[in-house]
């Protein structure tokens, strides 16, 4: 009689305490999904501090001994159409396989097409960085057990914490392993633009190629490349170009013309009758020098429509000091080139325009030392002002400084019929 007292006590000691820990725990997650700052909408818990799933810490706040010591992540985002129970597990599997950090995916059906599809939050350690190519494989092996027939679309996380919500925000989602994301908040520094900096400044990169290569979206942004030639101006030293052996004297000659003070309206102009003179080779010299002292000092163009060469040039309006503009005979026409001398001219007053109703300023930090290289000659007074040039005749053995008078006398005995009215009043004696 005892025995069966004591085992309905025990059974109905066991039951309540069932029905509390069922009901508490029922009452606990309607809370969480009622409340819109809670886990199971990517809030922030307030005893947690940071975004949390059904008790689990997403995206935690890291102190900064904590940030230093963990590794550099990489951030990607995934669209998948193959939203089955098999392809939401080998996600899983493939977290495991691939040594992802974690893996956040959230089911969610399109409102107008009515047709579901995946957003994935991949985290992966930064061993080596992963490009498109290497990611579309994954979801691409003809010898995989599971297929992915519906496709695939990659793209790297932005702001980190908002794609967690992101995906977590028709509440069909599920995590494995943890996310980060503690960088890239609204109101923060951009994390990607601070990295470049660090890149240039702490590990002393300096070669465009690996920074385009290890920071593609910062370098392809607009003014990407150009802040990232400021900073590489700014760490690295002004250094003496290494001279070539043998140059002519003509080469010497256009040297010394450079080192000297610009007057702010100087064109240089190099011409040659002849072909194979050397021109373009220094010119090539002279860019090598210059960048070699500066990065993006110097820059070689072919002439092209204004519009065009403006487009190039402004990339390089905080660091350029020598324009060399090449121009070939079929190029020669003034019509066309009536709107590239303009250009050159605007240049060399310090401020020219970009766009198609010349509503864009491009300013220019340093003087620009321009050098038109060609191989035939233009009429005198149809392009620029008598002040404006600075004309060097040359040959390998030779070079000339020709006087403005002189070209004008010189283009009338060539052209009897288009002959150039020459001021007396315009010149000195040294013409």
């Amino acid at each position: 009689m005892d025995e069966s007292v004591m085992d309905e006590s025990v059974t109905d000691t066991v039951s309540v305490t069932d029905t509390v820990s069922v009901t508490d725990t029922v009452s606990v997650m309607d809370e969480s999904v009622m409340d819109e700052s809670g886990g199971l909408d990517g809030g922030l818990d307030p005893d947690l501090d940071g975004v949390v799933d059904n008790g689990v810490l997403l995206a935690s706040e890291l102190t900064e001994k904590e940030k230093k010591a963990r590794p550099k992540l990489q951030h990607i985002a995934l669209t998948l159409w193959d939203t089955d129970e098999v392809h939401r597990a080998e996600l899983n599997r493939m977290k495991t396989h691939l040594k992802w950090c974690g893996v956040l995916h959230g089911r969610e059906i399109c409102p107008e097409t009515g047709k579901p599809h995946m957003h994935v939050y991949i985290q992966t350690h930064w061993t080596k960085r992963k490009t498109i190519t290497e990611i579309h494989k994954w979801f691409t092996d003809d010898e995989a057990d599971v297929q992915w027939s519906g496709g695939v679309w990659i793209a790297p996380v932005r702001d980190k914490l908002g794609y967690v919500k992101y995906c977590k925000k028709e509440r069909d989602f599920r995590l494995e392993g943890e996310i980060f994301a503690d960088a890239n908040r609204k109101g923060e520094e951009r994390q990607d633009r601070h990295d470049l900096r660090n890149a240039i400044y702490e590990e002393g990169v300096i070669d465009l190629k690996v920074l385009r290569y290890r920071f593609p979206n910062q370098m392809m942004s607009p003014g990407g490349e150009r802040y990232a030639r400021q900073l590489i101006n700014d760490v690295t030293p002004i250094r003496e170009p290494e001279r070539f052996d043998k140059e002519h004297l003509w080469q010497w000659e256009l040297r010394c013309k450079l080192l000297q003070p610009d007057n702010g309206r100087e064109i240089i102009t190099v011409h040659s009758m002849q072909t194979r003179q050397g021109k373009s080779m220094m010119m090539g010299r002279l860019k090598y020098e210059y960048n070699q002292r500066r990065e993006g000092s110097a820059l070689i163009l072919t002439v092209a429509p204004a519009k065009d060469l403006i487009d190039t040039i402004r990339d390089y309006r905080h660091s350029l000091e020598l324009l060399i503009l090449e121009i070939t005979k079929a190029k020669g026409e003034p019509a066309f080139l009536k709107g590239v001398f303009s250009l050159l001219e605007l240049i060399k007053n310090g401020e020219a325009f970009a766009s198609k109703y010349n509503t864009e300023p491009v300013r220019f930090r340093n003087k620009v030392k321009i050098v038109i290289c060609r191989n035939d000659m233009h009429k005198p007074d149809s392009l620029y002002g008598k002040d404006r040039e600075a004309y060097m005749d040359i040959s390998i053995d030779t070079w000339k400084w020709v006087p403005h008078r002189v070209l004008e006398e010189r283009w009338n005995a060539q052209h009897p019929d288009d002959k150039v009215i020459i001021d007396e009043d315009d010149y000195d004696e040294e013409g």
